[in-house]
């Protein structure tokens, strides 16, 4: 090559290693999930997206985001949006920045804000939901290892059992309450004892539909001397049975109300084999249109704890996960089956969680069960 070429190539080399390089497109924020909750703010967490310098939060009060607006920018990955009216449900999506360079939105989440908070007063309860499926699935012998070691570890005060018609003995520290048609109602014996059987009886059943039952159990905290009814049930589980569910629902508050002449506070736990999904969302209503079950009990002023709890954790894991160690996810609502429901002026729910055992994005494994433990932490007044 000559020395008149080489002369020619220098500037060229400097001229492209002076060019600026345009910054690279941000990857799309992953699952968006909610953490805190209060009646006028809803917190907000998402995975890092690496590269990215801050995140744009949209919202919108439709399910399919239409008229989002950015209401927030964050160089985090939490945000906490404020200004918001009590019992409204919001969507979002989040997406990272980069310089001028902008990634995908994430999926969207909804969740309503708390419609009401009770005061806190006294002990706090915990309440665990859980379906063994002990019969259906199999290898419970093995299962009921890991059922026992969730209860270890989470240590709730009532457990509300389904499909527990192996569950014969009830975990160490605990009695049974109540026993009908594989729902069984077990308590901590170090914090409650069975109300005494005065004018009527202090636990029982209840038929919903032919073939379908709740059982209850009036329970005395052994410190305060405050009474509260729990109730266990278990509605019909095929998707066709939707309005079924909500009867078999209205059959058991109704019931229950009878049972319940001194107006103590209820708590139903149960799997109730429905979601917020469950049809065609209903904005007006805030229920799927085949949500009967979440339906029913507001009509009766029940509020599913999920939507009442000041901090959730592990949201969008649903809670019927089947036999993986794998969760499964619901980015939308977290779709749960498995709830507890509260009258808001009853309780200050202080959380919500998934209670199944995990080690970082998985479940250890056995898994107790293909449904996983939901559990709450609440107040009663």
């Amino acid at each position: 090559m000559s020395v008149v070429s080489l002369v020619l190539l220098v500037p060229l080399i400097v001229l492209s290693v002076g060019i600026p390089s345009a910054s690279a497109k941000p990857a799309q924020v992953g699952l968006v999930s909610f953490t805190g909750n209060s009646t006028t703010s809803l917190t907000l967490s998402w995975p890092k997206v690496s590269g990215a310098t801050y995140y744009e939060i949209f919202r919108s009060v439709h399910e399919s985001m239409a008229y989002s607006s950015i209401v927030k920018k964050s160089t985090g990955t939490t945000a906490t949006v404020t200004g918001l009216t009590p019992g409204k449900t919001y969507c979002f999506q989040v997406r990272a920045r980069a310089g001028s360079s902008i990634g995908a939105r994430s999926s969207h989440t909804c969740k309503p804000t708390i419609r009401a908070i009770g005061p806190i007063s006294g002990a706090a309860y915990s309440v665990m939901t859980f379906n063994a499926c002990s019969t259906n699935c199999s290898g419970w012998s093995t299962r009921h290892s890991a059922a026992l070691e969730a209860i270890k570890s989470r240590q709730p005060d009532v457990i509300a059992t389904q499909e527990a018609d192996e569950w014969t003995t009830p975990p160490p520290g605990y009695a049974e309450a109540q026993y009908m048609h594989a729902k069984r109602l077990f308590y901590k014996t170090s914090r409650f004892a069975l109300a005494p059987y005065t004018s009527g009886p202090n636990s029982g059943f209840v038929q919903m539909s032919p073939g379908r039952y709740a059982v209850w159990a009036q329970l005395v905290d052994r410190d305060s001397a405050k009474e509260i009814i729990f109730v266990d049930a278990h509605t019909s589980y095929a998707n066709a049975d939707y309005e079924l569910r909500g009867q078999e629902v209205q059959n058991l508050i109704d019931h229950m109300d009878q049972i319940n002449s001194g107006g103590l506070p209820i708590v139903y736990a149960g799997d109730y084999n429905s979601n917020k999904h469950r049809g065609t969302y209903d904005e007006a209503a805030g229920f799927g249109t085949q949500d009967t079950v979440g339906r029913t009990f507001a009509r009766a002023g029940y509020y599913d704890a999920y939507d009442l709890a000041r901090t959730l954790k592990r949201p969008n894991w649903n809670s019927f996960s089947g036999l993986t160690t794998t969760p499964t996810i619901g980015k939308t609502w977290g779709d749960h089956v498995d709830h507890v429901y509260i009258k808001p002026a009853t309780a200050n729910v202080w959380r919500w969680m998934n209670a199944g055992l995990y080690s970082g994005s998985r479940y250890q494994a056995p898994v107790p069960s293909d449904h996983r433990p939901v559990q709450v932490t609440l107040y009663i007044n």
